[in-house]
């Protein structure tokens, strides 16, 4: 249950952008009750993340975006959005080549 809810944000935001109508026409703001951004040890509350087409436009307090274009909401207060994330086994890292 815990992985799946690791993996659910990244797969709501793929399911997202696979059903927009065209890249680059529709914006939305999804506003996560908490963020991790990767960059920083600590979750974001009150940042919010806006997806135009299918990219990823900003990522960042709320009150700092420009969301005067945003088509549609999605508020997800009890979820928290993470960046993608790559799953390599340790053992790969370390076993010579030819092995």
């Amino acid at each position: 249950m815990h992985r799946l809810r690791a993996v659910f944000p990244g797969f709501l935001l793929l399911l997202l952008t696979a059903v927009s109508p065209a890249p680059g026409q529709e914006t939305i703001l999804l506003r996560p009750g908490k963020l991790f951004d990767g960059q920083t040890a600590r979750l974001h509350e009150d940042w919010a993340v806006l997806v135009t087409g299918d990219r990823i436009a900003g990522v960042g307090p709320e009150s700092t975006m420009d969301v005067s274009g945003v088509v549609r909401e999605i508020d997800l207060p009890n979820l928290t959005l993470l960046p993608g994330l790559i799953e390599v086994p340790p053992a790969e890292w370390f076993m010579p080549k030819g092995v």
